[in-house]
């Protein structure tokens, strides 16, 4: 798999679970993590969760359950970082990628997740 194949699955997997989360009222009342460390844990957490999601309606169904962390993958994926550091992010997740992540459809998104929080805890200490 290409980069460009891996940061298109990051991008359909992102868009995908925001556009169905835009459906859901209950989400434009939800505040984002104030605290940059329960962000990065949360969003460690989802994805832990999310990994091992066959597809991402199973996914949706996880998030749907506790909507104030989906929002915070929404907001840290959307809202709280540059282009840049995105790419960033993708690129490393690429690199640490030592197989086809094929098997598990949403390891992409979830590896550049964590390597996003990696990136957000790293800034924090500097």
């Amino acid at each position: 798999m290409t980069f460009d194949d891996f940061a298109d699955q990051i991008v359909s997997v992102g868009h995908a679970i925001r556009d169905q989360l835009d459906q859901f009222p209950a989400m434009k009342e939800l505040e984002p993590p104030k605290d940059w460390n329960a962000l990065r844990e949360s969003v460690r957490s989802v994805a832990e969760d999310l990994i091992l999601c066959s597809d991402v309606n199973s996914a949706m169904s996880l998030l749907r359950r506790d909507q104030a962390r989906a929002l915070g993958v929404v907001w840290l994926t959307n809202l709280a970082i540059s282009e840049d550091d995105s790419r960033f992010a993708m690129k490393h997740a690429y690199a640490d990628t030592r197989h086809e992540p094929t098997i598990l459809p949403l390891h992409a998104f979830c590896t550049c997740l964590i390597e996003l929080c990696n990136g957000l805890e790293f800034k924090s200490k500097t």
